[in-house]
Parts: C-alpha cells; structure tokens; sequence
C-alpha cells in the first residue's frame, strides 16, 4: 500500500485483508504506543470492533485514551475507554494511546482505503492547545511537509512540531523519523481558536521545506539538543537556540512536552517575557547574550541524565555554560557533552551564552552548594560552592564550624563580589574529635541577610 507521484489516490486495498503494524503486549510503560486507524468499517468503528480481542475488561491488562482538547474548559484531558464518559470509537485523524497484555492484529475484509488524494487532501481541525492526532493516510507522512505545505495554503494557522512516542520516550517526527501508517502523535495549536490544515501526501510541498538549523553558536541561527534519561526512557523534545525570525512567545521555533500519562523525564524552560508557557525547545530572537532557565520532571530521588550536542564555533568567542543552581556545578558544553546527577524537588538549572560570559555567571538568588567532599577524606578538607546574585555590589560571608558538643572550632570572614566562588576549608587535627560537624554560613548583602546550615560527615 504505497504511493508515488504518478498515484492519484487510494482505492481499494490489494490484499483481502491487511494487519496493522505488531503493537508490543505488556502492562509496563514501555508497552504504550500512540497508534491511528484511517479506515471506516463497514460494520462500526467500536475500539472492541477495530481491536478485537484485547481483554477490555480488565483495565489493568488493555487501555486505551485519547486526549480530549475540550475537556476542563478547554485546559484538556485523557478520555479513557471503558468509561462512563470515555471513548467508544477510533475515528480516522485522530492517535490514541493503547495498551494491551494480549497480542492484537485486527482483521479488515475488503474495506475501502481512504479516498484521498492530491487534489483532495484530508483536513484536520486542531483545537487550541494539544492535540492528539492519527496519519489519516496508509503511508507515511512528512510533517515538515505538513508544515512547509500550510505555511503557503494555510499562512494564518500556527502549529507545534509533531511529537511521537516509541517505547523509548519521545521523538519529534521529522524526516529522519516519519509519521508511519497507522501511527500518532501530539501537535499543538499556537493559537487561541480553531485552525484547519491540510495533510499533504509525500514530497508535496508548495514553496519548499524550512531550511535545518545547525549547532554553529556563532551563526544568527543555531539549535541544540537537550535529551534527558531516566529509567530507561528518553525523553529527545528538549533544546535551545536562537533564530532571527522567532520570539519569545511560542512559535514555530519551539517545541513543547505533551500532556503527561507517564513518569517520563522532561525539560521544560521558562522565561520572563512569556511565563505563561513551559518550553522543551526553547528557541528566542537571535543576540549577543542570552541566559535560558528549566528545571526537569521525573521520578524524584532517582539518578538523571542530561546529555547535548557539543555545538561548533567558527570566527568567535562565544561561550557557552551549564549550571546546576541546586548543586552549584558549572559545566562548560562546548566542552562536555553529559551531565549527570539526582533529581530532587528543587532541581533548577541555566544557560548562558556569550562572550566571556563565565565572567558574568550568577544565580536568581543567593545558593550554598553541597559541602565536597563529605565525607572527609584523609586531608580533612571540604569546599562549600557559594552563589551570589548580581543585587548587590559585595557580599559579607561568615563560616562558622562547630563540632558534635556544639563548641566553635573555625570561624571564616570573606568578603565577596557577585559570582559563584568555592569556599575551601581545612579542619585541624587538634579539632577532628567527633564523627560528625555542622556549619552556619551568614551571606550580608547590606539590606538583607540569609542563614544556611549542614552537615559534615569524619568517617
């Protein structure tokens, strides 16, 4: 069931019967697949008559919901089937997410192809926000052709890149990864009302593709990649970048997470001019210098993983720098490729980017970091990160270290500029009596003052 160009449309099947691609049996996350159905039966389009055999009885072992854009005033829902209010068909143009124990392979006897062609394309109708969308077609669909097509027949209607799940997390559906027969996904519509595109057929596009962003920071257009793992999945949404003709507000530019069913790891940036929205790819206007902020989802308490490409620079000095405000660790991504640490509620991080911008890195607010090492190691040494916003033209630091009975054994003054400076101390051994020490640091800025306390491990 292929198409060229010299195929105007879609008759009859050729076969008597045709079976959908094998869908993975499990009740485990990774069972999961967002999957489409573009025929109409000649008996119903029932879930329990298009896949037959599944134990729909037993929600623990078979599911399948669609999310629904109209529901909780338009914020969106999953509508579950097997529900009292749930989904009982699977409509053509439309994904759902299904899992089953049971191995389903549908039966379809002499049905009708969708009657589609060139000339007469399928149009969708997207409702503000997220959508959860099905190839209305049995072959595969380009959505950079969907896009590059409706942005000459269709100027006014503003979507999201299309966003796919394997099994693995999630992927953006690009040429490198098309939208398969009877396969979906999520797209959002940009916009606040109603818009209606139009899905073309392979290769036919009016005014040609949008050309590929790289990863040269110099250049006025760049993107790079942002992937986050955690437990097996990888979640492929995330990035950042710049580009002439993008915002702040969401654009084409951007991408974001879809509507959550699973504990899959996400990135999501924020920003000031537009806070109403999280971001997975957050591209903005093309400058000089730019600092991004996000913070990741997942499951808390487990080991994560962020990893990048490592971007190209021709002709500058532009900088670029990861930092972990919760651990005040500052990773230099032209440079290293991969970071890796354990996600907690207050798990934040920024970008910067420009030139001699380590100069000018600091935090929202003031950050005490992690004593390292600790446990002391035979040298009984420890630093203590300190981060010091850019609201004040010099900060007071004191240290000071007590040991189990409470008594002050050291005490430390510093006076300090905005920045992220290590503090290192070393405990004489006169004072390494107990097996465990705390510390009270005071950070002054002159109109206020803050108190941060811990706790040092002797082994």
């Amino acid at each position: 069931n292929t198409t060229t160009k010299s195929v105007s449309n879609f008759a009859q099947l050729i076969t008597p019967s045709i079976s959908l691609p094998t869908l993975p049996t499990g009740t485990t996350e990774s069972s999961y697949r967002i999957v489409s159905f573009p025929y109409v039966l000649s008996t119903d389009n029932k879930v329990t008559t298009v896949y037959n055999g599944a134990p729909w009885d037993d929600n623990t072992k078979a599911a399948f919901l669609w999310w629904d854009p109209t529901q909780k005033g338009g914020a969106g829902d999953y509508l579950r089937y097997g529900t009292q209010s749930g989904i009982q068909t699977v409509d053509p143009g439309k994904g759902y997410w299904i899992m089953t124990s049971t191995a389903v392979t549908p039966s379809l006897n002499n049905i009708l192809a969708p009657k589609y062609n060139r000339s007469n394309l399928y149009s969708m109708t997207l409702k503000p926000k997220w959508n959860e969308i099905g190839n209305p077609y049995p072959v595969a669909v380009s959505w950079d052709d969907v896009i590059a097509y409706n942005e000459v027949v269709n100027p006014g209607a503003l979507f999201s890149k299309l966003n796919v799940y394997d099994g693995t997390g999630y992927k953006e559906a690009t040429d490198k990864n098309l939208l398969k027969p009877f396969e979906g996904g999520f797209v959002k519509n940009l916009s606040s009302s109603d818009i209606t595109i139009q899905i073309p057929f392979p290769d036919q596009t009016s005014g040609g593709r949008t050309s590929i962003i790289g990863t040269d920071i110099s250049q006025d257009a760049w993107n790079i990649s942002l992937h986050i793992q955690q437990e097996g999945f990888t979640n492929e949404l995330g990035g950042f970048g710049m580009h002439p003709k993008a915002t702040f507000a969401q654009d084409r530019y951007d991408n974001f997470n879809p509507p959550r069913l699973m504990e899959m790891p996400e990135v999501n940036f924020t920003n000031s001019e537009f806070p109403s929205v999280n971001f997975s790819n957050n591209m903005v206007k093309s400058q000089q210098e730019y600092t991004w902020q996000f913070t990741t989802a997942g499951i808390l308490d487990k080991p994560i993983q962020l990893d990048w490409d490592l971007p190209t620079i021709s002709g500058s000095s532009q900088q670029l720098f990861l930092l972990d405000e919760e651990h005040l660790k500052l990773i230099d991504m032209t440079r290293e490729n991969q970071y890796n640490f354990t996600l907690g509620s207050k798990s934040r991080f920024r970008i910067f980017y420009g030139r001699n911008i380590e100069r000018k890195i600091t935090t929202l607010d003031v950050v005490v970091g992690d004593p390292y090492p600790n446990p002391l190691t035979r040298e009984s040494r420890t630093t203590i990160n300190v981060a010091l916003p850019d609201q004040s033209n010099e900060y007071q630091v004191n240290v000071q270290f007590f040991n189990g009975q409470g008594v002050l054994i050291q005490s430390i003054n510093k006076t300090l500029a905005p920045g992220i400076h290590p503090l290192e101390f070393t405990f004489d051994n006169q004072y390494i009596t107990s097996d465990m020490y705390y510390y009270r640091m005071s950070v002054d800025s002159g109109k206020s003052s803050k108190i941060f306390t811990g706790k040092i491990v002797k082994p």
